[in-house]
């Protein structure tokens, strides 16, 4: 498995990332997320797409240093191949956590792409922007590293760590020619509504056809 990946780092990961405070905690619901989103950047080949989620749901109740996913955490990892499946995708990067790289494997394995090690607290982010300019970048992570990067690619402390419960956020951020960012937020579960709603359509125009 090991051979599989590229380390771009071997630094052991540390928990010291800055956590801002915020109302994004208090506006999470087990029932519905509530989240808000910015106006959307003009999309142009130039424009660098970056993609955040959080590994999924693990086993041990936050008991074990190095957690499995869980079988609930496991779906969601499959889940993940779902969304991603018609959205380009450059790099993926992760951290070197089992939790983080059973979460993303199976994207990884069906856009054919080697997911590259990282350490939140070593990045030069404006570095980060540079190398990966013009590119569609996924990058997983933690309940607080993953707010905590998309702060810094935004250039505003507004989103805090994470709740317990919510592995269902996906953070997308458009950096533009100017470096200026903008920034959504999907949930999971509506996001995959939305595909099978439209599947559903096409399944309909298709059998409408071969009746005729």
């Amino acid at each position: 498995m090991k051979n599989i990946f590229i380390i771009l780092t071997i630094l052991l990961y540390s928990c010291k990332t800055e956590i801002v405070t915020n109302s994004y905690n208090a506006s999470f619901s087990t029932e519905k997320q509530k989240v808000k989103s910015k106006a959307k950047a003009p999309i142009v080949k130039s424009n660098t797409v970056f993609y955040f989620v959080r590994h999924a749901e693990t086993v041990g109740d936050g008991k074990i240093v190095n957690p499995d996913l869980s079988i609930t955490g496991r779906a969601r990892a499959e889940k993940w191949v779902t969304y991603f499946k018609e959205k380009k995708i450059d790099s993926i990067f992760t951290t070197n956590f089992k939790r983080t790289l059973q979460t993303i494997i199976p994207v990884a394995k069906s856009k054919g792409i080697t997911p590259i090690y990282y350490n939140p607290s070593d990045i030069d982010y404006a570095n980060f922007i540079k190398q990966n300019k013009g590119k569609n970048i996924l990058i997983v992570g933690h309940s607080n590293t993953t707010p905590n990067f998309v702060n810094k690619l935004i250039g505003s402390m507004k989103y805090s760590q994470m709740v317990d419960e919510n592995h269902s956020d996906i953070f997308k951020v458009i950096v533009g020619n100017n470096n200026n960012a903008v920034e959504e937020v999907f949930v999971l579960e509506e996001e995959l509504a939305k595909i099978a709603a439209v599947q559903a359509k096409l399944d309909k125009k298709n059998k409408k056809r071969k009746k005729k």
